[in-house]
C-alpha cells in the first residue's frame, strides 16, 4: 500500500464535498499523465460534456495513482443510497474496477495525477 489511509480518507471527503454541490449532475474520477489534455477530451466530447475539471492528486507513480483512484472510485460507489454513488457517471459506476494507463502506455514512468470531472 503506497497511500496512507488518512490521505485517502481526506482526498474522499474532497470528493463527497463536491458532490454535496446541487450544481453537480454527474462526475467521474480517473488518472492521467497530461492533465491539460485530458480536460479538453472530456470537454470535446460530445457524449460527455463534463464542463469541471480538478486535480485530487499529483506527483504521484502509476502504482500510486491506481491505488488512490481505485480508494476514490470503489469509496464513491460502495453505498449505493449515497450521493456520490448517485451523481457517479452511471455508465461505469458499477463496473468492477480496472487501473487505466493513465491515457497511454507510453507514459509510464512519468508523474501521475488522479482528477475529478463534472457537469
Amino acid at each position: 500500500m503506497y497511500v496512507k489511509q488518512l490521505r485517502k480518507a481526506e482526498l474522499l471527503e474532497t470528493i463527497a464535498v463536491i458532490c454535496r454541490s446541487p450544481d453537480v449532475h454527474q462526475y467521474r474520477i480517473g488518472i492521467t499523465a497530461e492533465p491539460s489534455v485530458r480536460r479538453r477530451s472530456y470537454e470535446k466530447a460530445v457524449k460527455l460534456k463534463y464542463t469541471h475539471f480538478v486535480i485530487i492528486a499529483s506527483e504521484l507513480t502509476w502504482p500510486e495513482a491506481c491505488e488512490i483512484e481505485e480508494a476514490l472510485q470503489t469509496g464513491a460507489c460502495g453505498t449505493r443510497t449515497s450521493r456520490a454513488y448517485r451523481k457517479y457517471d452511471p455508465t461505469v459506476r458499477d463496473n468492477e474496477y480496472v487501473c487505466s494507463k493513465g491515457g497511454s502506455e507510453r507514459f509510464i514512468g512519468r508523474d501521475y495525477s488522479v482528477y475529478m470531472t463534472w457537469k
